[in-house]
């Protein structure tokens, strides 16, 4: 459940598939949009000699629309569409901070045991490929103003998840 939108096929996909297991990734939403919209910014600058209208980003940075994407999922898990015991989150945050016992967590979510070898295949992919020797993305997330109206526009899903603000 990488895209919001794919929230719009749940059900379905549940249907054709009822044993599904889905781990959702959570993150700052205010965070994530800016960062969506610089990751995409950079596929069309890399790609093209036209800039798009402005307005081709207004899906991703709506935070009202953005926010009832978010919720749509949460809908689904109460009123029992989606299995509580079929759904797995993992935060950013804690991904960041610890990844395998994230992974750990996640999978334990969903009744998913992650072997000895899926482990140690994690901890030396993390050992040989640490954050740190990436530069840092950087992208804009807008003034305080705009961050505390766009922030109420997030609470249900933050705290429902309980996600942390990163701005």
């Amino acid at each position: 459940m990488k895209s919001p939108e794919a929230t719009a096929y749940l059900p379905v996909v549940l249907e054709v598939f009822p044993d599904a297991r889905l781990i959702w990734p959570h993150r700052d939403p205010i965070k994530a949009m800016a960062s969506a919209v610089n990751m995409i910014g950079n596929f069309v600058w890399a790609r093209s000699d036209t800039i798009p209208p402005a307005s081709v980003f207004d899906f991703m940075t709506d935070p009202e629309a953005s926010a009832r994407r978010l919720s749509t999922p949460i809908d689904l898990i109460e009123n029992g569409t989606i299995p509580s015991d079929q759904i797995a989150s993992i935060r950013y945050d804690e991904l960041v901070d610890d990844p395998l016992a994230a992974l750990e967590k996640t999978y334990a979510q969903i009744g998913i045991d992650l072997s000895q070898a899926a482990r140690e295949a994690i901890a030396d992919h993390f050992a040989r490929n640490p954050q740190e020797a990436r530069k840092p993305h950087r992208y804009q997330t807008g003034d305080a103003d705009r961050i505390a109206r766009e922030r109420e526009h997030f609470r249900r899903y933050q705290d429902y998840f309980s996600i942390p603000s990163e701005v």
